[in-house]
């Protein structure tokens, strides 16, 4: 026992702040001065991974240890788990979300430290919570004036003061302080125990720290595994603040982690200083301290990370700012791999976003984070210059995990050897670009997104985003397909896709500026029409005009300097190009300089519509013909450079484009980008590793023409290996170790191996003076390699060869020259035989071949053809060969023998041959229905047997390990529980694809599967059982363990009760929000469950996959599995802004949106569909495509047309009949409807909102009124005068001077419409009334602030228009409303508002 009370509360450290020591003491007054109470205030820790952490209190109660951070916060908060946002201040990342993390990582500490001092105690300790109790997290939130907004799940550990529970919401902290013991009552000897342990820990004062130059301030303001944040200043400039990452390691670490976490922090420092882009974020230091090693970024307040900004953007964010920002994030990844640098590592907290001074709404984004930043190249390509360090980047990452990275990843993984890493960044661009448009995550979990991945072939935007265009959907879907090689190539390719987007967006203007130009069809002081924009550099933005004032081919580009700075550099570029007249060089256009849009640039000749980037991307080495053509190419510019007396200094492939020839045709290498040719000479870093020379030190100090030779023989070398060289272990500065660049024979072509081997070893090595002299004589030895005629043209040794080939002989060996065998590459065949099995119309297509080499092969291949043809069979060299016709008949082979006539017959009954068992029948049944019946004991023997004699046939074991594997992994994914059909599609997925899949033979496949994990688990325990759920005699679930079967089964209950009571089973639809508010309601999520069956959509999906009557939809609703077609299209395009789409996308979207429902027909049936439902559109035989039958009135300014009214239904009550579900539609997707009410059903509609919907109703007169009485307020007008205005004539003064005061106050209309929007609950409508002054006053287009389709919106918004006698349709007082689409409007019926009206008041009785 403690005799002084004084000493149950000890403060480790001093308050810094009056405030917190306020509140220190609110909660020491409080705390009883008995066992078990202690109290440490203000300490640091250190967390076993090596992360410090501050503390405010820590406070053991008599049931558990409190971690409690105090907060001083006025005014109103609002936000979720996540994030907090209060009035006047920028979101912020939730501080009990990172209490919660402090609070495991203090927990973790106790338990080792126990363990520690148990051993050495040799004491045992059965239960470390018999010791260590838990450790909750707390907020206390001690302003006398604060107010939380937050939902009662939210509040939950959030704690205020006593007297203010009222006002705050929130519960006093006294019950935190004097919580009850419980069952788990915390003694003397516990608390002795606890006391011990934090003396051992050793809680530590705060404190100042420094780093190099830098001193730490306060404590670290982010983190996550193997990092933390710390903001800092310097010692000496202390208004120069920055933001340190650093890398921390375990207090154990090895000297060898701790070497791995310098080279790691060593390569980002140095692969990101090199790069000079405005999009990127780059290190500007390298410090160590006791935090560890850490990169110093240039900190702005500013600047926020992408998910905190958009959490603050109440008013949503313009599609032509997130376009922007897209094509930004773009920009700066494409300048990045163009340097042959890949992120892999895109989530919303890796992009930063600051606003632009001066304007309303533009930005600019940083894209950083790049500590797993990597070389382009995959290991499977080459060496690389960083494979050593970004395989331990690999492994840490790996190691740690990451929420965010999780969903925002490729499906492939982004530390997989073979992955193409150019289409990981494209994968992660286009999920970030799903966040951006759509303000969420593409997934709650890494399973929950490969399930998305497989069911839409991406993430398909028209799930959350109805109305979204259909450029930016097809964008979104092509990069991130899940299968690499069907993904958008690179991000040149993304940006090309994303200007069709902007160009659907945007109205092309006159006066955009050059340098934020991105919609093709802009034209510039109307001479240059923009026809794509190719990216921006370290100096410039590239755009591809068309010159409309010029003759000719009218294609060129200019060149936009991004600052005066930059705009120097074009002087010297062209001054450089009027001095240099070559064919492999860039030419510079008349007038060369000039001004566009306000802008200095230079007009230059196109290159070409690609770079040698993306032809060495295409495969892995360039074939000898185009290397002996590109190679020359390059080395004439290089003799012309060289005689001009000009150094390039930038010689990469992203600085050479790929042109076709006006003659023949044939594609050349063109050099351009001469920004950096009027560099110093002592700027030896100036140039882009590894082509810049690495080995100008020394005396060598200044740059020369050996080191201008130097960057064409590593492009050289490239595009004979397709990867650059390697000097050492890659992971060195080759310029300061003493090893050459490894160059072997086994690199290159067989053919030309010794000569490539000698010209290189020669051209790269580290000694100048060993190398070419000369350009014109690195050009002569690089001719000479390609002049043997064994490369060229067959003699007669090649025809004999030729000659006596067969299928088996290797094509290395079969008469072909090295130039044919280097142009087959590509196509991975190795024998003749394989060579015929490849389609013709492919080799006809022979990319960057001669067409000698051309004829050359197809003149093999059709003697070949005639003499071997009959032999020839076709191959397949990868893959799933099995299709589960094929994979049934393998099974049945292995055991189906006259001498067991019983094992063949289990067989055929579980596969469905011949039968109508099902594939799940119980041994009983199947034992019943062989031709010669047998007991159920036999039937179990039997299946032991199948097992055991497929086990000893390889190819069957591994048909059935291969099924059994994804079938158990699918089943993780989903939950431990699924149902037949799910698993069912697993195994269909794993085989070989079948034109027409039997779902049957695939039941029965899936059985033999989970036999096969069964025996598995019987032999070794390797595999857990797996729980069979019947329902009337058939098999409905499967699960790991029967707790999840009654948790599905209770799922499926509620739902199949949702879609009853919708009492309308054709046109039904119960929103997800709904369902997902039952759902949690009748089954509430346990601690301990599957992480999927904590999902929302899991939840939803596996609930209607489970019932009898219920189906899912893409977006998380529920409906009817008796839904119709038309009911489909309606609700897939309710909120569709009238777009023209193709008949494939209308079948697609609604097939994604609502998958369970029978496929929509071709047309000419699918006209009568899109009819019958109602969406306005036509089809137009000349465009192909669907289109409005009449545009809105926001684009004609006319009176639309008359209303679309819905299909027409048997129910129209609630949300159960169409109108209902539109209505309910609107609420889900948070969008704009104008509701056609006749004047005598008004009352009774808004009776119905509010008690129906639980929606908001904002007076429009009565808001204007309001304002209106403020403003003559202030301006000390009577306001029986401006009543006296309205009556007056419209030219008269007082009407104008009313007129005025109206203008004025429409600001604090729409302000009133906002609030109401922020005010109330997500799930509920704000229905806008008396809109006639918006049509009196002339202020019609305020309500575009909602209608607009692409406007972000809290809640749905409802406008109310009457409809009068000359007043029909969405028109208030002969003013058409400024719909963004027709179908924004909806004409409520009498029947439908009397039965809904009717209904809310026989609820409203019975509660």
């Amino acid at each position: 026992m403690v005799a002084d009370g004084q000493d149950r509360w000890i403060e480790v450290s001093p308050s810094q702040f009056p405030h917190e020591a306020e509140g220190l003491a609110l909660i020491r007054a409080i705390m009883p001065d008995e066992t078990p109470f202690r109290a440490w205030s203000n300490f640091e820790f250190r967390d076993s991974r090596g992360r410090w952490h501050e503390v405010d209190l820590l406070l053991l109660g008599r049931k558990q240890l409190h971690l409690i951070e105090l907060k001083y916060y006025s005014g109103t908060l609002r936000g979720d788990d996540q994030r907090w946002a209060r009035d006047g201040r920028r979101p912020e990342d939730s501080p009990l979300k990172l209490a919660r993390r402090k609070a495991q990582y203090f927990a973790s500490k106790l338990r080792e430290e126990l363990r520690l001092w148990a051993q050495e105690q040799s004491v045992q300790i059965a239960d470390d919570r018999d010791v260590v109790p838990f450790v909750q997290e707390a907020v206390f939130l001690h302003h006398p004036d604060l107010r939380c907004l937050l939902s009662p799940s939210s509040t939950i550990n959030l704690y205020g003061l006593d007297n203010r529970v009222a006002e705050s919401h929130l519960t006093g902290i006294s019950e935190l302080v004097l919580e009850p013991a419980g069952r788990r009552a915390i003694g003397p000897n516990q608390e002795h125990i606890l006391v011990k342990l934090l003396e051992r820990i050793g809680l530590v004062q705060r404190r100042e720290r420094e780093a190099g130059s830098w001193v730490i301030k306060d404590q670290a303001i982010d983190s996550d595994e193997g990092w933390q944040d710390w903001l800092a200043y310097h010692r000496v400039v202390q208004q120069d603040q920055a933001r340190i990452r650093f890398r921390v390691l375990s207090p154990t670490a090895s000297q060898q982690e701790r070497g791995a976490a310098r080279q790691i922090a060593e390569h980002e420092f140095r692969v990101m200083s090199r790069l000079q882009h405005d999009g990127l974020l780059r290190p500007r230091d390298l410090v160590e301290s006791e935090l560890g090693i850490g990169l110093v970024y240039p900190y702005d307040q500013q600047w926020q990370r992408l998910d905190l900004w958009l959490a603050g953007q109440e008013q949503g964010v313009s599609l032509a700012t997130q376009l922007s920002m897209i094509r930004q994030i773009g920009e700066a990844l494409q300048y990045a791999h163009n340097n042959r640098v890949v992120h892999r590592g895109l989530i919303p907290p890796a992009v930063w976003v600051r606003p632009v001074p001066g304007t309303h709404s533009d930005v600019k984004v940083r894209v950083g984070d790049w500590q797993s930043s990597g070389s382009v190249q995959s290991a499977s390509a080459s060496s690389g210059t960083v494979e050593g360090v970004t395989s331990l980047v690999g492994v840490a990452l790996a190691d740690q995990g990451s929420g965010a990275a999780e969903v925002f990843g490729a499906p492939e993984g982004t530390w997989s050897a073979g992955a193409d890493r150019v289409r990981l960044d494209v994968f992660g661009l286009g999920a970030l670009t799903f966040y951006l448009l759509t303000g969420r995550s593409p997934a709650s979990s890494r399973g929950a997104l490969k399930q998305r991945l497989r069911e839409q072939q991406g993430l398909d935007l028209a799930i959350e985003l109805p109305q979204v265009p259909s450029t930016l959907r097809s964008l979104v879907l092509k990069a991130t397909d899940p299968a690499p090689s069907r993904r958008t190539a690179d991000v040149t390719t993304f940006l090309s896709q994303l200007a069709a987007a902007e160009r659907d967006a945007t109205i092309a203007s006159d006066e955009t500026d050059p340098l934020e130009a991105t919609a093709p069809g802009t034209v510039f002081d109307g001479r240059f029409k923009l026809i794509r924009r190719l990216g921006q550099g370290s100096t410039a933005v590239g755009l591809l005009v068309q010159d409309l004032l010029a003759d000719g081919e009218t294609e060129c580009v200019l060149k936009v300097a991004l600052n005066d700075s930059a705009a120097a550099r074009l002087d010297d570029e062209v001054e450089a190009l009027r001095r240099l007249d070559a064919p492999r060089i860039v030419k510079v256009l008349p007038p060369g300089r000039l001004v566009v849009g306000g802008r200095q640039a230079l007009l230059l000749e196109s290159a070409g519509p690609e770079t040698l980037t993306a032809a060495l991307r295409a495969r892995s080495r360039l074939s000898i013909d185009l290397l002996d053509r590109y190679g020359t190419d390059l080395l004439d510019s290089l003799v012309a450079l060289d005689k001009a007396g000009i150094d390039h200094r930038d010689i990469k492939p992203s600085n050479l484009g790929v042109r076709e020839s006006r003659g023949d045709r044939t594609k050349h290498l063109i050099l351009f980008d001469f920004s950096l040719t009027r560099a110093a000479a002592s700027a030896t870093h100036a140039g882009t590793p590894p082509y810049l020379d690495p080995f100008l030190t020394g005396t060598r100090d200044r740059y020369d023409s050996a080191a201008e030779r130097y960057a064409a023989a590593v492009v050289l070398f490239e595009m004979a290996t397709g990867s650059v060289p390697v000097y050492g272990d890659g992971q060195g500065d080759p310029g300061s170790i003493p090893d050459e660049a490894t160059i072997t024979p086994e690199m290159f072509d067989p053919s030309l191996a010794d000569g490539l081997v000698a010209f290189f070893r020669k051209a790269l090595a580290s000694d100048a003076g060993a190398r070419h002299h000369t350009a014109e004589g690195m050009r002569t030895a690089w001719l000479t390699i390609f002049a043997q005629d064994a490369t060229t043209e067959p003699d007669e040794t090649y025809d004999q060869l030729a000659a006596q080939a067969t299928l088996t002989t290797p094509l290395r060996s079969s008469g072909l020259t090295g130039r044919a065998l280097s142009a087959l590459e590509p196509y991975a065949v190795e024998t003749v035989g394989e060579l015929l099995t490849v389609d013709p119309v492919r080799l006809s297509r022979l990319q960057g071949v001669k067409n000698s080499t051309r004829l050359q092969i197809t003149s093999r291949i059709k003697e070949w053809k005639a003499r071997l043809g009959s032999d020839v069979r076709p191959t397949v060299r990868t893959g799933p060969t099995l299709t589960p016709g094929a994979a049934a008949d393998l099974l049945l082979s292995v055991v189906a023998t006259p001498r067991s006539p019983s094992r063949g017959g289990v067989v055929r009954l579980v596969f469905g041959i011949d039968t109508k068992l099902d594939a799940f029948a119980t041994h009983a049944q199947l034992g019943a229905n062989l031709d010669e019946p047998v007991q159920q004991a036999r039937i179990t023997q039997v299946l032991a047997a199948l097992q055991e004699r497929w086990a000893g046939d390889q190819e069957a074991r591994a048909l059935l390990d291969r099924l059994a594997a994804a079938v158990s992994a699918r089943l993780t994914e989903l939950g431990s529980v699924a149902t037949v059909a799910e698993l069912t599609r697993t195994v269909l997925e794993t085989l070989a694809p079948d034109s027409h899949p039997d779902e049957r033979l695939a039941r029965g496949l899936l059985r033999f599967a989970l036999e096969r994990r069964k025996a598995m688990n019987k032999a070794d325990g390797s595999q857990s059982a797996v729980w069979l759920r019947r329902r009337g005699g058939v098999v409905t679930l499967l699960a790991e363990d029967q707790t999840w079967c009654d948790v599905a089964e209770s799922l499926a209950a509620e739902a199949d009760r949702l879609v009853s009571a919708t009492g309308d089973p054709a046109n039904g639809v119960i929103p997800a929000q709904r369902v997902r508010a039952r759902l949690d309601a009748a089954v509430p999520i346990e601690e301990g469950w599957p992480a999927a069956l904590r999902e929302p959509l899991r939840r939803v999906t596996l609930a209607a996959a489970a019932s009898t009557h219920a189906a899912a939809s893409g977006a998380g609703d529920l409906h009817h599995r008796d839904l119709t077609t038309v009911a489909a299209l309606a609700q897939t395009f309710a909120d569709f802004g009238g777009q023209q789409l193709t008949p494939d996308e209308i079948r697609e979207r609604v097939r994604v949106r609502f998958p369970a429902v029978s496929s929509l027909p071709q047309r000419p049936a699918l006209d009568s569909l899109v009819n019958d439902a109602g969406l306005g559109l036509t089809f137009d035989d000349r465009l192909r495509v669907y289109r409005a039958l009449q545009t809105g009135a926001a684009t004609t300014g006319l009176e639309s047309r008359s209303s679309t009214s819905l299909a027409a239904t048997t129910s129209p009550v609630g949300a159960t009949g169409a109108l209902g579900a539109r209505l309910e539609t609107s609420i889900g997707s948070r969008s704009f409807l104008a509701l056609g009410v006749r004047a005598d059903r008004q009352g009774r509609l808004l009776d119905a909102v509010e008690a129906h919907f639980g929606g908001t109703v904002v007076d429009l007169t009565g808001a204007l009124l309001d304002a209106l009485r403020s403003a003559a307020a202030a301006a000390n007008m009577p306001w029986d005068l401006v009543r006296a205005a309205d009556a007056e004539r419209e030219s008269s003064r007082p009407r104008r001077g009313l007129e005025e005061l109206v203008r004025r106050s429409w600001p604090e209309v729409e302000a009133t419409v906002e609030r109401a929007l922020a005010a109330g609950r997500e799930d509920a409508p704000v229905l806008l009334t008396d809109a006639s002054p918006l049509a009196r006053y002339d202020n019609m287009a305020l309500l575009t602030r909602w209608t607009d389709l692409a406007a972000p919106r809290r809640r749905a918004v409802w406008l109310l228009v009457p409809q009068l006698n000359g007043n029909h349709g969405p028109v208030v007082d002969g003013r058409p409303v400024p719909l963004a689409a027709p179908n924004q409007f909806v004409n409520l019926d009498n029947e439908w508002i009397d039965s809904t009206a009717a209904l809310s008041a026989a609820t409203e009785k019975e509660q």
